[in-house]
Parts: C-alpha cells; sequence; structure tokens
C-alpha cells in the first residue's frame, strides 16, 4: 500500500536504511503530517545510526522537525560509536537542531559516545561558540566533564586558546578551574601558561578559587612552565601575585629561574631576579645550579645578570656556592666522559665568568 507520494513515497519500499535516510534528507522538509511508519523510522544502518540521527548529523532541521512531532521517537538512541542526535547535531555546530533536540524534556544532556565524550565537549571542541552558549545555559548541562582521556571542556578550550569559550566556562559557577586531567600537563592554569595564552592566565588568575602554585603530574607549576618556554606576559602575570611560589620546584628539584637560564631566557630571568625572594643558584637533582647550567651553555649574558645579583649579595655564602660549581663544572665533565663540545663549551664559560666577576673571586 503507498502511504505518500513525492520523494518520501519510495521510504515504504527502500530495502536499506541508506535508501531511507537519502530519502528523508532531499526531503527537508517540515511535513509533520505524513504518516511514517514505525518500522521504518526505527531501521538503523551499519554503523547503528538512525534517521533522526542522520538528520541531526548533517543539520536537516526539516526532517529533524518531523520526527520529534512523532510519540514513537527516542531523541537519545545512538549508534555503535555511542553518538546521539545531540552529539551528532553538537559536534557539527548545527544550532537549530541543538535547540529543537533541548526543547524537549527527554534529551539527555551529558550522554556520551564510547570515547565518554559529552555534546558540552564535541562543541567545545570544534569552537562551536553558538552550541557551547546553549549548553551552558541548561543548568543539568555538567562543565567538569572528563572524557576517556582526561581532558575537559575547559581543557580543550584553553588548549586552543579559545579565549571567548573560556570566558563561556568560567562563567559556570560549578565550573572547576582546578580540575586536573592527565593529557595537556592537566591543570588548566599550567595548560595556559605552558602555551603562552596571556589572555586565558588573566582570566583565570582573576578568579579567587583558583590555585597559582598547583603542580602538574611531574611537579612543574604555571609559574615553572612559563619560564621554561619563555612566555615574559605569563611570567609577569604570575609574578604579581601574592601568593605565588617562585623557589617551587618540579620533580628534579628545578626551579623557574632555573629552567629561563638554562633556555636562555634573558627576559625572564631578569623577570624572575628583579622579583626578589628567589633563589638563584639552588642546585637540581641533577647537581647543577642555576650559574654552572648558564655556564656550560655559554649564556654570557645571562652570567653577567647573576654575577649582578651576586655582587648586591655582598658574596654570601649562597655566591661563594654558586662559584664553586661553576670553578668544578669542567672535572665533573670531564669525569662523566660528557661530550667533548660542551666540555669546551663549559671550559670557555667559566673562563668568561671569573673575567667578569673578579669582586667574587676576593675573599
Amino acid at each position: 500500500m503507498k502511504l505518500y507520494s513525492g520523494v518520501l513515497g519510495s521510504i515504504k519500499l527502500a530495502g536499506s536504511t541508506v535508501h531511507t535516510w537519502n530519502c528523508f534528507r532531499k526531503a527537508n522538509i517540515a511535513a509533520s503530517s505524513v504518516k511514517v511508519e514505525r518500522s521504518v523510522i526505527s531501521q538503523k544502518g551499519s554503523m547503528g545510526n538512525t534517521p533522526l540521527g542522520c538528520a541531526a548529523r548533517h543539520g536537516q532541521e526539516g526532517v529533524v522537525k518531523m520526527l520529534l512531532a512523532r510519540d514513537d521517537i527516542d531523541p537519545n538512541e545512538s549508534d555503535i560509536r555511542g553518538l546521539t542526535p545531540l552529539l551528532w547535531a553538537a559536534l557539527n555546530g548545527h544550532e537549530g537542531v541543538v535547540k529543537m533536540l533541548l526543547s524537549r524534556g527527554d534529551t539527555e544532556l551529558n550522554g556520551n559516545d564510547m570515547f565518554d565524550r559529552t555534546p558540552l565537549w564535541m562543541a567545545v571542541s570544534d569552537g562551536h561558540s553558538g552550541v557551547v552558549k546553549m549548553l551552558l545555559e541548561q543548568d543539568d548541562t555538567n562543565p567538569n566533564c572528563f572524557d576517556k582521556h582526561d581532558v575537559t571542556p575547559l581543557g580543550l578550550a584553553i588548549s586552543n586558546g579559545d579565549l571567548g569559550l573560556v570566558k563561556m566556562l568560567l562563567g559556570r559557577d560549578d565550573i572547576d578551574p582546578n580540575m586536573v586531567g592527565c593529557l595537556f600537563d592537566g591543570i588548566p592554569l599550567v595548560m595556559a601558561a605552558k602555551r603562552g595564552h596571556e589572555g586565558v592566565v588573566k582570566l583565570l588568575l582573576e578568579r579567587g578559587d583558583i590555585e597559582p602554585n598547583k603542580v602538574a603530574r611531574d611537579g612543574q607549576t604555571a609559574l615553572w612552565y612559563a619560564a621554561s618556554r619563555g612566555h615574559e606576559g605569563v611570567v609577569k602575570l604570575l609574578l604579581e601575585r601574592d601568593d605565588i611560589e617562585p623557589n617551587k620546584v618540579e620533580w628534579y628539584a628545578e626551579t623557574a629561574l632555573w629552567e629561563a637560564t638554562h633556555n636562555g631566557h634573558k627576559g625572564v630571568v631578569r623577570l624572575l631576579l628583579d622579583h626578589g625572594g628567589v633563589s638563584y643558584n639552588r642546585p637540581s637533582r641533577r647537581g647543577q645550579a642555576s650559574l654552572s647550567i648558564t655556564a656550560r651553555y655559554g649564556h654570557v649574558e645571562l652570567i653577567s645578570l647573576l654575577q649582578t645579583l651576586a655582587d648586591a649579595a655582598h658574596k654570601t655564602t649562597e655566591a661563594r656556592r654558586g662559584i664553586g660549581l661553576v670553578t668544578t663544572f669542567r672535572y665533573r665533565v670531564n669525569s662523566q666522559h660528557m661530550d667533548p663540545t660542551i666540555t669546551a663549551t663549559a671550559q670557555i664559560s667559566t673562563f668568561l665568568f671569573f673575567l667578569c666577576a673578579p669582586s667574587l673571586l676576593s675573599p
């Protein structure tokens, strides 16, 4: 029996869901009066996709509206990958479809796929701000959800440097800005500092509940990463905090200053030294302090900066210890059979240091 005429007429006779979906896709009309049999509506493809899922995936608003008007439609039915119509619509940024699905009281807002990605996670991943806004306006949406790799929507937005989405997510009262994940070094502030996203760092530091000294998996702080990568703007923002701990060390007991001198970031070194209270020659577990590591890599300008600090310290015990580390470095290089090129660099840099810092050699 022929149920209706036109392009949808072939659905009754279609032997596969591919044909069924093609008919729905071509229709793209709001035809809630059309009577489609339940057996047709419930057909699934090889990946378990339903007509509603396909329509939502491709943004076919007319078809979605027609299907959602039926009493026998399940808006949360997923394919074999766990992708529901809302997940598909959020992933592809189809705001109209998302709005229709959210208008139903039975749509699952935090339903996840096989990788534990929720609609909010999907929308953030591709930067669909309109969809993100709609989802965050739903009280039941969980903004702190983790995917299978322990990545949150906030972590994604920060990793992508999307300041607008970060602002939206931080606008939720129930967002946790200190939540730790395993990927991207987990902590939002650490992630932003590592990537040099000054705007994001500033937003996070403006919050009263942020923990600026919280460490990542190997003990690195936001300041440590910013100093290591040479992000002067981020370092400056962090050092303006009264509760920042500039001498906090990571697993190898290397400080932010140690990392900055090691990588030759003169501007960061100057910021740290100007901050005050920074231990400029604290050794790491590798037995190297800032002076010795600076000499090793031949950063003559940084040696001069450290010399100035030592002069200001009036040749304290720590300054003398730094000299000892530099002078004994040549012996340690030879005894550990290190690369001769590095040895030569260390010799020249040590000579330059003594040449430039005679005041530190006097008794």
